[in-house]
């Protein structure tokens, strides 16, 4: 039995944005699961143990795309952490404190290896990231297939 290692990719642009990227992490041994919305890659994140989170930063939380904000990624990030606070700097919301009160993950996400991948830029959203325990890496886009696989490669083994 072939052992894949576990990503789980949070990105509301869909899988056939990354079609070339998705290939490439096949072809070296990676399952891809994915998520379109926070509330589905809260659900994931408690089911499962990842070795890697691919992680966009502007998306929704809700499944049918509403809500969708800049801080999505940080949020979502902070609670993986298991940080109570929000974001330095993030507004209010309603849907991203319902989130919060969840409590996070128990398996080896906690300290899973992530990788925010974003077109978009701005310095307060940046500064948070850095202030989070095991802060993510950061890979912009369009993604560089190249860089991509070299920040993949780090990611230690954890799932289950």
């Amino acid at each position: 039995m072939t052992h894949y290692r576990q990503i789980l990719w949070v990105d509301d642009d869909g899988k056939d944005r990354f079609p070339f990227e998705i290939d490439c992490l096949k072809r070296i041994g990676w399952h891809i699961n994915w998520a379109e919305s926070a509330e589905e890659a809260v659900e994931k994140l408690l089911e499962k143990s990842f070795d890697l989170v691919l992680l966009d930063q502007v998306f929704p939380f809700e499944k049918d795309g509403r809500h969708k904000d800049v801080w999505s990624g940080c949020r979502l990030l902070y609670w993986l952490r298991g940080r109570d606070a929000a974001p330095h700097g993030a507004p209010p919301h309603d849907e991203w404190a319902r989130l919060a009160a969840r409590k996070p993950p128990q398996n080896g996400n906690r300290d899973v290896m992530v990788i925010v991948i974003s077109a978009f830029q701005d310095d307060d959203v940046d500064a948070a990231l850095k202030t989070i325990r095991l802060p993510p890496k950061l890979l912009p886009k369009p993604v560089d297939e190249d860089l991509l696989l070299e920040l993949v490669r780090q990611a230690p083994e954890i799932s289950e």
